[in-house]
């Protein structure tokens, strides 16, 4: 049992206690009203001590019943305090583990962008490797170059891959999606349409 639980269990108790006492004192009340106007109506049948014990009983358990409110106020504080701490605990408990699940997540985007930087790395290279070939290729009909425009083979543009560009198009509906202000996702935005369909082995995408 939690300290929640068990504060809860107590106010539960002491205000059973409270309601079985305001009943009683309510319950001596009627009697004792009931013994007054059976008393102004003459009956004398009432006992000389029936309505002073009466008055006497009502008054004890009021008395007691508002003891026994005290103490529930105090019950009712402790579960205020209890909850509380529960709303504290469970904090201070759950979020740790969110917060190393985060940074997992972007120890991985790390990694993927490193990775990302590598390939296109990669590729850039070999774009610019085979631009200097091609400039002292002989020239056929695979090989084709406008002015100012870069070469293409077999209809593919031999272009860099814009590595800026590609990371810029994949990260916008992310950061979008996170809220991200609205001056970086315009920048994202401005910097995301050069990037170039790169060929794949399964074709342009």
């Amino acid at each position: 049992m939690t300290k929640l639980d068990g504060a809860v269990a107590a106010h539960a108790e002491a205000n059973a206690h409270w309601n079985t006492l305001q009943r009683k004192a309510a319950d001596a009340r009627a009697r004792a009203d009931d013994l007054q106007v059976r008393i102004d109506a003459g009956d004398d049948t009432v006992s000389p001590g029936e309505l002073p014990a009466a008055v006497q009983e009502a008054a004890h358990f009021s008395a007691v019943a508002r003891g026994a409110e005290s103490k529930l106020r105090e019950l009712g504080t402790a579960v205020s305090v209890a909850r509380a701490e529960q709303i504290c605990d469970d904090f201070t408990a759950g979020l740790p583990p969110l917060g190393s699940a985060v940074y997992a997540a972007l120890d991985g985007l790390t990694e993927a962008l490193a990775e990302v930087e590598r390939a296109t790395t990669a590729y850039d290279g070999f774009v610019k490797d085979a631009t200097t070939a091609l400039d002292n290729a002989h020239p056929i009909d695979r090989i084709q170059r406008g002015p100012n425009r870069p070469f293409t083979v077999d209809n593919v543009r031999v272009q860099k891959c814009r590595a800026d560009s590609q990371v810029c198009q994949v990260l916008l509906p992310a950061l979008r999606r996170l809220g991200a202000p609205r001056f970086l996702l315009e920048a994202l935005r401005d910097v995301a349409p050069a990037a170039p369909d790169l060929p794949t082995t399964g074709g342009q995408r």
